[in-house]
């Protein structure tokens, strides 16, 4: 798929942004799953062909790319809402994709 492409690369870039993820790249397995998430999120009508859905999926790189970094950022802390050790303290709005990433992305309703 040539979006997960440009995902890594806009993903790799948003790493190089952030001094502990500094020269990494996100694994495939990690671009894999986002882009399920957001093609579940989206909810494409079953007419939609693979062209249609990727034409999609590259206007929405910037989102994409964003929920892999959220979820990279999170490694090691998976399901935790909330966590304090020597005067740090996180807390996630959810131990998975934050749910305000996608809140831009709006899903097709389909009629009956």
């Amino acid at each position: 798929m040539a979006v997960a492409y440009s995902i890594k690369e806009k993903v790799t870039e948003y790493f190089n942004d952030i001094p502990d993820l500094k020269g990494q790249e996100p694994s495939k397995l990690l671009i894999d799953f986002v882009i399920e998430k957001y093609k579940q999120q989206r909810n494409f009508p079953v007419n939609f062909t693979e062209n249609q859905i990727e034409d999609d999926i590259q206007r929405h790189i910037s989102t994409i790319a964003m929920a892999v970094v959220d979820l990279k950022m999170k490694e090691g802390a998976e399901g935790e809402l909330s966590h304090s050790e020597n005067s740090i303290s996180r807390s996630y709005e959810n131990a998975y994709i934050s749910s305000s990433i996608f809140n831009d992305v709006l899903p097709y309703v389909h009629s009956l």
